[in-house]
């Protein structure tokens, strides 16, 4: 097995431990009996000697429970206590114990009760472990540590160790908000890069950690305004970029329940990225996905994709657009294809669903309103297109986002 928790018996002179241990057949489930000790004055030292992931005390009284939890704390005792007996009083100060890790399991107690209770502090010591490795580890130092999970977050791993790493040093990440990430193609603006992350950082506000590389940075904040966070980088851009093209700002949101971080952060990149078909130099989120620069898009393919951004609440198709475009269908289905990777209808499709998302997201429309708005004519196939994509229903975004405004 590889994961065995030792065990040390405290103070078994009634044998009924022992007993219960033989039914509860700890072995199959992963904890193995180190030693036994006879005394509670020798517990001491047999946790030096075997050092053992729980330690399982028959107690008489609950002083004796006290006294033994005391010189435990005092040598630093990592591990579970599973006090054994030792009445009403122990079992309220076993729940109470700020350590954690303290148990009860009273004397008329099941093999099964006990299997429970060794099986808990097995799970506390475990994660107590975790948590010492990660604090050993930090002798590598908290800005390497930072750097490697924003890096590993930027390549799409979001690593659970290193993010326990970050809560040992005390930078615990947000559970929602926004991911903002700013790419510099021009390698000369590593000092605009630098002050736009200051920006960002001082625009920020509640639960915020980051790292800036050479030419790009990344952001992971609990501020959820994203229009706010769009405007921090196009004033910015605005007062430092005129004329230059290089700096580019993506922003994804993301949530628990809907979108991961690794997600968000994943989509703000691509946002910051050429091969997106936007500006090089800008702020872009989600809704901005269908923006098209002309240098980076074939003119057809831009213009048909204008012709979505004007005109997504009407009855359109690939047929119609081609037709304004004077090209075939199938012409313009061949170059969306090239260009883009998907098909008209697609993007048609997702850009009404981001426009449906702020019109919930205002909350002044009912559902089958907001279909109209956005070119749904069946408020029914709305709502599945809307789930589809998303992965909640317009009511439960909608919800949502009502929750959000409030907090």
């Amino acid at each position: 097995m590889t994961n065995v928790s030792k065990l040390l018996i405290v103070n078994d002179a009634d044998k009924r431990v022992e007993e219960l241990c033989k039914s509860a057949r700890l072995g199959a489930v992963g904890i193995h009996t180190t030693e036994r000790c006879d005394v509670l004055g020798s517990a001491i030292g047999a946790v030096h000697v075997y050092k053992p992931d729980i330690v399982l005390a028959s107690v008489h009284v609950a002083a004796e429970g006290f006294a033994l939890a005391e010189q435990l704390e005092k040598d630093g005792y990592g591990g579970a206590v599973v006090f054994f007996g030792g009445g009403d009083a122990l079992r309220i100060a076993c729940a109470a114990m700020s350590r954690g890790g303290y148990f009860y399991l009273d004397r008329n107690a099941t093999a099964a009760g006990l299997t429970e209770k060794l099986r808990d502090g097995a799970d506390f010591a475990a994660e107590r472990k975790k948590l010492h490795r990660a604090a050993d580890s930090i002798y590598l130092g908290a800005p390497r540590i930072t750097s490697e999970y924003f890096s590993e977050l930027l390549g799409g791993a979001d690593s659970g160790f290193l993010r326990l790493q970050l809560g040992v040093l005390g930078v615990e990440l947000p559970s929602s908000g926004c991911a903002v990430y700013c790419k510099t193609y021009d390698l000369h603006t590593e000092e605009l890069t630098e002050q736009c992350y200051n920006e960002y950082k001082n625009a920020c506000r509640g639960e915020t950690a980051g790292e800036r590389f050479a030419d790009e940075f990344i952001i992971v904040t609990a501020f959820r305004d994203v229009e706010t966070l769009k405007n921090v980088g196009k004033d910015f851009i605005a007062r430092n970029c005129a004329g230059n093209d290089g700096l580019v700002v993506g922003i994804g949101a993301f949530s628990p329940d809907t979108c991961p971080l690794v997600a968000a952060v994943t989509t703000a990149k691509a946002l910051a990225t050429e091969n997106i078909f936007l500006p090089s130099c800008g702020v872009y989120t989600d809704s901005d996905r269908l923006l098209v620069h002309a240098k980076k898009c074939k003119r057809l393919v831009g213009d048909a994709l204008k012709l979505i951004r004007e005109h997504y609440a009407e009855k359109i198709s690939a047929s119609w657009a081609a037709k304004r475009l004077f090209v075939s269908p199938s012409h313009l289905m061949h170059e969306f294809k090239k260009e883009l990777g998907t098909t008209f209808n697609d993007c048609l499709t997702k850009y009404r669903i981001l426009q449906a998302k702020e019109l919930l997201g205002a909350n002044s429309l009912r559902i089958n309103e907001v279909a109209r708005a956005v070119g749904f004519t069946d408020a029914r196939y709305f709502g599945t297109v809307f789930k589809e994509i998303t992965g909640v229903s317009p009511g439960e975004y909608a919800r949502r986002a009502e929750d959000a405004a409030h907090t």
